[in-house]
């Protein structure tokens, strides 16, 4: 038994999701993103978008992705989270895309978040890409530790002013 338990995010998940992108947003895309907006990111409203993706998620808004939390067993606290599912770009390289993936930074180097990647990713799924923040040295060599490689593929989210490269892996 691990010491994780990856499981569906539930709404009772969201608040303690909310905390843990916004923590980690705010330690990891300074100088990466819009400042001002980076500063202006709040928890309780990040929770209550996530509850509304986990209720599109039930209600079937989404189109069938998957979206699982980690569990630290020691504590009993949400410590990450990852979602992935059907590509959502027009010109995708494959059909699966791993949408997002964030994991409390006190729990960097466990091994939670190549469980939570593993568990958004459609087994069947032969390739697979995701974006991520171009001066993210951390999430880049995470990816490529996992087979993920940069495709030189890259854009800009103009909402957040954020240069973005593409990984992709192909699976056996």
């Amino acid at each position: 038994m691990g010491r994780y338990i990856i499981r569906n995010a539930t709404r009772a998940d969201a608040g303690s999701m909310g905390r843990v992108v916004v923590t980690e947003w705010k330690n990891t895309y300074p100088g990466l993103v819009d400042h001002d907006k980076l500063d202006a990111l709040d928890p309780v409203e990040a929770a209550d978008r996530w509850r509304e993706i986990i209720d599109d998620l039930e209600t079937g808004t989404f189109p069938a992705p998957r979206l699982k939390c980690a569990v630290d067993r020691n504590c009993g606290a949400v410590v990450g989270f990852a979602l992935g599912g059907p590509a959502r770009d027009v010109d995708a390289p494959a059909a699966h895309e791993v949408w997002s993936l964030y994991v409390d930074s006190s729990h960097h180097g466990s091994g939670v978040a190549a469980e939570l990647l593993a568990s958004v990713i459609e087994p069947a799924a032969r390739e697979v890409y995701l974006w991520v923040a171009t001066g993210n040295a951390r999430a880049i060599a995470f990816y490529r530790k996992h087979g993920f490689h940069v495709d030189g593929q890259t854009r800009v989210d103009p909402g957040w002013n954020c240069h973005e490269s593409r990984m992709r892996i192909r699976r056996q």
